[in-house]
């Protein structure tokens, strides 16, 4: 799915600015609990959930549930001045949970039957991140 990035009536607050901080160095996609124990009770969990999805409509974040169905965001570094794209396979560690965005890979071309739109994809592979092989492999 495509989005305007520059959308008018951008609302930003500290705790906005915080949270897309807290996005920005990750390496990884993060679980709203995770989110809130680095805020360490800047904002309920309610404000980071609002703040999470004012993220997603603005195009600066994008979600992908995990392995087990939470759902994890992560920040958008690929998205261009005025399209969003965020269709891109992500990865999830066995062992240590590790979520993170490839955007490296192409996503498959899927044929639909006529009148059928697509309006997102979410591909998550899961294994083991160099860090882990690496552990298992000694």
């Amino acid at each position: 799915m495509q989005q305007n990035c520059n959308k008018k009536n951008i609302r930003n607050t500290k705790s906005k600015e915080k949270v897309l901080n807290i996005l920005q160095e990750s390496t990884k996609a993060l679980a709203l609990s995770e989110i809130s124990e680095m805020l360490k009770g800047d904002c309920d969990r309610v404000t980071v959930y609002r703040i999470l999805n004012r993220l997603l409509e603005e195009g600066k974040a994008h979600s992908i549930a995990d392995d087990n169905g939470v759902m994890c965001y992560a920040f958008c570094k690929n998205c261009e001045p005025q399209i969003h794209k965020h269709k891109h396979v992500h990865f999830q560690c066995k062992k240590c949970s590790e979520l993170i965005c490839i955007n490296e890979v192409d996503i498959p071309k899927i044929s639909l039957p006529e009148s059928y739109v697509i309006t997102d994809i979410k591909v998550l592979a899961t294994g083991l991140c160099n860090k882990c092989n690496s552990n298992y492999q000694s």
